[in-house]
């Protein structure tokens, strides 16, 4: 992540099924607060790490998209939207991730 720019950015997203990779994962990352620490230790130690977590939408593809500095966040249901020999889904029903949705740790 440093390598990619990582390290100067004051906000860190982490999204996805954070509480089934938890359930699945070593003991360095099984509660946020590590894996917080361990974001922190690696890019900006005084940056803040947010945390979305889509377990309870069961599959879903995550979109990120941004105009400016600022990123907006989506997810949809995969498991209806998925690509189709050469014919993509157009992802109408996309639900908007909001920043109060967003949980810092």
């Amino acid at each position: 992540m440093c390598s990619e720019g990582g390290d100067p950015c004051m906000d860190h997203f982490v999204i996805g099924s954070i509480t089934r990779f938890k359930a699945g994962t070593r003991s360095e990352f099984k509660t946020r607060k590590k894996i917080r620490d361990k974001i922190k230790s690696v890019l900006n130690t005084r940056s803040e790490v947010r945390f979305f977590d889509t377990s309870s939408q069961l599959e879903v593809h995550v979109f990120v998209e941004r105009n400016g500095i600022e990123p907006k966040f989506y997810w949809i249901n995969s498991s209806r939207n998925v690509v189709n020999g050469f014919i993509y889904p157009q992802f109408k029903n996309r639900a908007k991730i909001k920043m109060e949705q967003f949980v810092i740790r």
